[in-house]
């Protein structure tokens, strides 16, 4: 809820600063909101699937959660699919075609507006990116906060899933 709140108050900055006429720093501000984003969803599920992989795979905790098993495999939602396989969940099963549609177009965005100086590749534009190749990608401070919002309700269905997260799994000293 944090993360959410504060990429919200970053989209409300931006906004102001499209109303005052400074919109490159709106467009900067938006992006830096848009990549926290996919920050916050990347280091969530990173954390969740570590801390149940050493709980329910202990033998296998070494392996499948050093570095170079896990790497950015959260940037990517089938990558990250894969992995939560290994313990039985689906962190992306509870969203609805246009959610997960929304979570998986923001996401390969944010790769645009990272790595790419904001201009569509082909990729991007293959996966429904409404820009053609060459063209800087389009930020709209709306469906920012909805990315946020959907990133948020996959961290909090996967909590509530997993028996580990009840307060019954740590009882009280």
């Amino acid at each position: 809820r944090r993360d959410v709140e504060l990429i919200e108050s970053q989209v409300e900055l931006a906004r102001q600063c499209e109303r005052e006429g400074k919109k490159e720093l709106s467009y900067r501000i938006l992006g830096n909101a848009h990549e926290d984003v996919v920050t916050a969803l990347e280091t969530y599920l990173k954390t969740i699937f570590r801390f149940l992989v050493k709980a329910r795979l202990p033998a296998e905790a070494e392996a499948l959660t050093q570095k170079k098993a896990v790497g950015n495999r959260f940037q990517n939602i089938e990558r990250a699919k894969e992995l939560f396989e290994k313990l039985g969940l689906d962190p992306f099963a509870d969203l609805n075609p246009e959610d997960l549609k929304c979570l998986r177009l923001n996401i390969e965005k944010r790769h645009v507006l990272g790595h790419n100086l904001s201009i569509a590749d082909e990729t991007f534009s293959q996966l429904g990116g409404s820009e053609d190749p060459g063209e800087t990608v389009t930020l709209i401070a709306d469906d920012t906060v909805q990315f946020a919002r959907i990133a948020s309700e996959v961290v909090r269905r996967l909590e509530e899933t997993c028996p580990e997260f009840l307060p019954s799994a740590h009882p009280a000293q």
